[in-house]
């Protein structure tokens, strides 16, 4: 009779196959969907054919061999690039809905992944001191995942907080941008929150975590794969509004602006 701790295993070893089926099914509806060349889908694209072919090339040794480490650092920083360039892809997709801010969008960003750096800050000192002699590369790597995870998933939150309670953009956000920011900033979050729960506990103490983060990560590819159309590529107009609100609405969004514009170092009008 089947233990409680095999079907676990199987469920876990279900789990780790429908991670890597998943972003294959993502990559095949971006195709279906005509939305590979659109960004920021083709630098989502880009990175999870980076992530799949680093999961692939960490199947080749055994798990706790000296080529599978090698192989695990190598190729860690393009991941890491991949990642950013999946963060900073969707950022700019969205300021492209918010025409005049100009390059105050540049300057907000900035001071978006600032905040969200001095954040990460916090734990570091506990992060720290888990850093020991044999395990100090290994766990200076980790540091460094969840450093980049912070930064990407806090800056794009915080951003997209700013420009919601400022000026609108010149239409309603399509689905597909609001879809893909949340799956993207939930994704990195839950990596960051991941990272530092291994980096706070022994090397093999969060086998839980990381088995609930990889099943959070499965449901985000499927939010991804079902959310992402062609449809919701469309940016209706927003409703009309009575003239009396519109005008003060419209006196407000430009006064944003003006000041966006001055924070810029830009007087332009």
């Amino acid at each position: 009779m089947p233990s409680l701790l095999d079907g676990i295993n199987s469920f876990m070893w279900a789990l780790r196959e429908l991670s890597t089926f998943l972003p294959l099914l993502l990559l095949a509806r971006l195709f279906q969907q005509g939305l590979w060349k659109v960004r920021p889908y083709s630098a989502l694209g880009v990175f999870l054919l980076v992530d799949l072919a680093r999961d692939l090339a960490l199947l080749l040794p055994p798990y706790d061999s000296h080529p599978y480490t090698l192989i695990w650092e190598a190729t860690l920083p393009v991941l890491l690039l991949a990642q950013i360039g999946a963060g900073v892809a969707t950022y700019a997709a969205i300021t492209e809905l918010y025409p005049k801010i100009g390059p105050f969008a540049v300057k907000l960003f900035a001071a978006c992944l600032i905040l969200a750096c001095l954040a990460g800050l916090v734990l570091l000192p506990f992060e720290v001191k888990r850093i020991g002699a044999d395990e100090a590369p290994v766990r200076v790597f980790i540091l460094v995942q969840r450093w980049v995870a912070t930064l990407l998933a806090g800056g794009l939150v915080l951003a997209v907080l700013f420009l919601a309670r400022f000026p609108r953009p010149l239409k309603k956000m399509p689905r597909n941008i609001m879809t893909h920011t949340a799956c993207i900033a939930l994704y990195f979050a839950s990596y960051a929150l991941l990272y530092a729960i291994k980096n706070l506990k022994s090397m093999h103490g969060a086998q839980w975590a990381a088995q609930g983060q990889l099943g959070f990560v499965c449901v985000l590819y499927l939010a991804w794969t079902v959310g992402l159309s062609k449809a919701g590529q469309a940016s209706e107009p927003w409703r009309q509004l009575d003239p009396a609100v519109k005008q003060m609405l419209d006196r407000r969004y430009e006064r944003a602006l003006e000041w966006m514009r001055q924070a810029a170092g830009d007087g332009r009008k």
